[in-house]
């Protein structure tokens, strides 16, 4: 059985728990980076479409047609 997390553990064990959570302390970096990575996508692309469309709505005009048509 897994001994339970301490914030400041005290003790003979402190130093194992220590060296434990250090060691996993990787894992939950990446899983952090991974989410933030996400977020950060999404909300540019949302960002982006959103304000393109805000763009055409004001000023009346279509990037598509303006773009692939000659």
């Amino acid at each position: 059985m897994l001994p339970i997390p301490e914030l400041f553990p005290e003790g003979k064990g402190s130093a194992d728990i220590m060296a434990q959570a250090f060691a996993t302390k990787h894992l939950w970096d990446h899983r952090y980076y991974k989410l933030k990575l996400y977020f950060y996508t999404i909300g540019t692309f949302l960002f982006t479409a959103l304000t393109v469309s805000a763009l055409e709505y004001f000023f009346g005009i279509s990037m598509w047609r303006w773009l692939f048509t000659a």
